[in-house]
């Protein structure tokens, strides 16, 4: 399986940061990592690394395995479905661009303004499931 570059967003939040940090270091893991491996991969203190391996776990993003192990969801390392998601998300960027007003209409300026008004979208209004 190829790995995808990933980048971590600037402008963050040290505590959005140091998650972004740990599932990092997971998606990029071929096998579940302790705390105290994650804690050295990214020198910083178990402490800080436990309060937001917690974090994650209670928002669903990581799991915790039987021996303290820590991994990323599956679907982050499943090439097929990132490819799915990446289509989904061309397709939902192309609807909104339609109908978005930007002062500098670069191409890099409009996918970033979608990106945005995506995530306000996504904060307003539920989505309502099957």
């Amino acid at each position: 399986m190829t790995r995808r570059k990933l980048r971590k967003k600037e402008n963050q939040k040290d505590d959005d940061s140091n998650r972004f940090a740990i599932l990092l270091i997971l998606i990029n893991s071929d096998k579940p990592l302790s705390l105290s491996e994650i804690s050295k991969n990214l020198d910083l203190p178990t402490n800080l690394i436990f309060y937001h391996l917690k974090s994650l776990k209670k928002e669903h993003i990581i799991l915790e395995n039987e021996d303290k192990r820590y991994t990323c969801q599956p679907f982050f390392k499943d090439e097929d479905l990132i490819d799915d998601i990446d289509a989904l998300l061309l397709m939902i960027i192309k609807i909104f661009s339609r109908n978005i007003e930007i002062d500098r209409p670069t191409e890099k300026h409009l996918f970033r303004a979608v990106m945005d008004n995506l995530r306000i979208y996504l904060d307003i209004f539920e989505v309502e499931g099957e």
